[in-house]
């Protein structure tokens, strides 16, 4: 299983996640300690190629801003530039903001 670890800091908080990569299962565990979303929000997980941003899902932080989620790699995805998260409205979004990604509301995991 392959693992890629991203660290953070934004807004004086301390932010970081993993990607556990289950290559024979097809399927990612994300892993993330987050601060609470602002109300209205939502953290959604994001595969990112070179041409397209693919939504994995919503992640919901714990109390304690812990969150995990596990998802299906899709197999037409190609070729993988990263993973992201990003705060999206609440029930997620159909595509990221390629702007929300590059203000820092984003953060690159792989």
């Amino acid at each position: 299983m392959a693992n890629h670890t991203s660290r953070w800091t934004r807004n004086r908080s301390s932010v970081s996640a993993k990607v556990y990569w289950d290559v024979q299962g097809n399927r990612w565990v994300v892993t993330a300690d987050l601060p609470p979303a602002p109300e209205g929000k939502v953290y959604q997980v994001w595969f990112v190629t070179p041409t397209a941003k693919i939504s994995a899902g919503l992640i919901s932080p714990n109390n304690t801003g812990h969150g995990f989620t596990v998802v299906q790699f899709p197999p037409n995805v190609g070729t993988l530039a990263a993973a992201a998260i990003t705060l999206e409205p609440e029930g997620g979004s159909p595509a990221a903001d390629h702007a929300n990604i590059r203000t820092g509301e984003g953060f690159i995991v792989a």
